[in-house]
């Protein structure tokens, strides 16, 4: 072990020169600052050589080469200024030779430092909340990392959501900025700052997001009204006060007053009063409606604020809509009375709707409700013509024509050995009309002659066409199938009897009555009750009708016995036989009465 380590100190070479230095000051600098490098070099012969300074970081850069004169025994100071490049790296020393004839004699590194091109600076903003129209003051101070201040330049960058707003270029002046700036032309909201200070040697920093502050154009707005409920065309007062929102005097300011697309405009004093009258619009929408109240000065700062005003619907149109205007009986009609307000706006309100025929007459009158249907069926009696439709609401009237057409319609119905036929339209029926009748070893068509008024009915009785049995009746394209008919047709018909009866009966009393003297009937009619002088004429008269009908009503009795007991036979299965009465003889007389002055019933007149 002892002999390597003597071996190692023959190596090692005599160092025959010494160079000391001071420690540098500080840890890190900037691009370009300045180094002093001092200390002193002595060597034990004389020497000719040079001294080299050297930055060692991540490689080696040459700062100083200089020629020296070393005495034996004697120090020389060394003191050097030298200015660090543009290298950004840590762990930078300064290496120190003292070199002869290109051999290191000394060699020195200094501590170890780092060189940055970061700038520190510290910005203030004179208001963080700004009025619009105000001025934006930002100062700054902006050292390098030893703390000496920056001569360079600075850009401003005003910003809205991270895009660039504003940029201005301000010089920095022994580390000082100060900028000024008025914010009339820029819009209001939410800002930030990036501020980017460079300097001669390199050295730059980006201050992002440094400052924020709010840029505000509200005004605050109060207003009020003279009348909360207004009909169309109406004026009304409206007035108020405005200051911005830091409570700040607004100047040279205005307020428009909107009111369905209708504009005010007042001035607004130095106080922030204002004072309009303005018009209700003609054709205002019914309902709540918003006055907007709009104040803004010359910087465009601006505030709004709304009254809520309600306006009374005023009935303006009324039209009449209809599902057509032409019908037939018994089509419906839609009528829709159609009512608008002053706006054009659909208006629901009773509304009185009159129906009047062809002949002016009142048919029906009803109340509907406004832009709803209301539906009217039209009889089948309804007369062909032109009709009206009449509609009103407070000093709305409104009319139209329609037409009901001519309807010719038949209704057929087969009851009781009898085809039923209807006039189911507005027209009288004249047309002929055809009933086939089809069994199953017979067949026929009748053809009848119509005259029906609308309303009116015709009994087709089937029994004297056909013997008794099942048929299909069709009768202008209306079948009925399977129709059982009591058939006459090829036997005696006792009704006829009856008739031929009554008719015999009829010709007997009119005989009776007409050629035998009246002063004997009356006398006869006397003794029949044993009385004598005590009837007057009218009450003869009375008597006589009395007795009449009871003879009548006797013979008819008679003759229904025997017809019942002639018919008995064909009448199994049936309901029973229809026959004239004495009701319907009545009838008949009393009509006879009136078309024969000298009839039965009149031979006392």
């Amino acid at each position: 072990m002892k002999k390597g380590l003597f071996l190692l100190l023959i190596l090692i070479p005599q160092v025959s020169a010494s160079i000391i230095l001071d420690d540098l000051p500080n840890k890190i600098y900037n691009v370009g600052d300045k180094l002093t490098i001092s200390g002193y070099l002595i060597e034990d012969k004389d020497n000719w050589g040079s001294l080299n300074i050297e930055l060692a970081c991540q490689e080696k850069t040459s700062l100083l080469i200089r020629a020296i004169n070393v005495i034996k025994g004697e120090q020389v100071s060394i003191k050097e200024d030298i200015f660090l490049p543009s290298i950004e790296s840590d762990n930078c020393k300064i290496i120190t030779s003292f070199i002869v004839n290109n051999e290191i004699i000394d060699q020195t590194e200094s501590n170890l430092f780092s060189i940055t091109k970061i700038l520190n600076g510290n910005f203030t903003i004179e208001n963080n909340l700004i009025q619009l129209g105000k001025d934006i003051k930002i100062e700054g101070v902006i050292n390098k990392v030893n703390k000496n201040p920056v001569q360079g330049v600075a850009t401003v960058n005003l910003k809205q959501e991270e895009k660039t707003y504003f940029l201005e270029t301000k010089e920095v002046k022994d580390g000082k900025l100060e900028f000024t700036r008025n914010s009339m032309n820029h819009l209001p909201g939410e800002y930030s700052v990036d501020i980017e200070v460079s300097e001669l040697f390199g050295n730059r920093a980006l201050f992002k997001n440094i400052l924020e502050f709010t840029l505000v154009n509200e005004i605050s707005v109060f207003s009020d009204i003279d009348e909360n409920e207004v009909l169309p065309g109406q004026s009304i007062s409206i007035f108020g006060k405005a200051n911005t929102i830091l409570q700040e005097e607004i100047e040279n300011g205005e307020a428009v007053i909107t009111i369905a697309e209708t504009q005010t405009t007042t001035d607004v004093d130095k106080n922030g009063e204002y004072n309009a009258k303005i018009k209700i619009p003609e054709n205002i929408k019914s309902g709540q409606n918003t006055i907007k109240i709009q104040v803004s000065d010359s910087f465009g700062n601006m505030g709004e604020t709304e009254k809520k005003i309600e306006v009374i619907p005023v009935s303006t149109n009324l039209i009449l809509e209809l599902n057509s205007k032409s019908f037939k009986p018994k089509e419906p009609i839609l009528i829709k009375p159609i009512l608008k307000d002053q706006a054009g706006d659909l208006l629901e309100r009773g509304v009185k709707v009159d129906i009047y025929d062809s002949g002016k007459k009142l048919i029906h009158t009803e109340t509907a409700t406004s832009n709803k249907d209301l539906e009217y069926n039209f009889l089948e009696l309804a007369a062909p013509g032109p009709w009206k439709i009449k509609a009103e609401i407070e000093n709305l009237e409104e009319e139209t024509e329609i037409f009901i057409g001519e309807l010719a319609a038949l209704e057929f119905d087969v009851q009781e050995n009898e085809v039923l036929i209807k006039n189911a339209g507005n027209i009288k029926y004249t047309e002929p009309i055809e009933i086939k009748i089809k069994g199953s070893n017979f067949e026929t068509v009748l053809t009848k002659k119509t005259s029906i008024k609308p309303g009116g009915t015709l009994n087709v009785n089937l029994e004297r066409e056909v013997e008794a049995g099942t048929y299909d009746i069709e009768v202008q394209g209306d079948i009925f199938e399977d129709i059982y008919i009591e058939g006459t047709k090829g036997s005696f018909n006792p009704a006829i009897l009856y008739y031929v009866l009554i008719i015999v009966l009829i010709i007997f009393l009119i005989y009776l009555f007409r050629f035998r003297p009246r002063k004997k009937i009356i006398k006869k009619l006397k003794e029949m009750h044993g009385k004598k002088g005590e009837y007057s004429l009218d009450e003869v008269k009375k008597q006589f009708n009395n007795v009449v009908l009871k003879q009548i009503e006797k013979k008819d009795k008679k003759i229904r016995k025997s017809l019942d007991l002639a018919n008995k036979k064909q009448r199994q299965g049936r309901e029973g036989l229809i026959v004239l009465g004495k009701d319907k003889i009545r009838k008949d007389k009393e009509e006879q009465k009136n078309k024969e002055p000298d009839s039965l019933f009149n031979m006392f007149g």
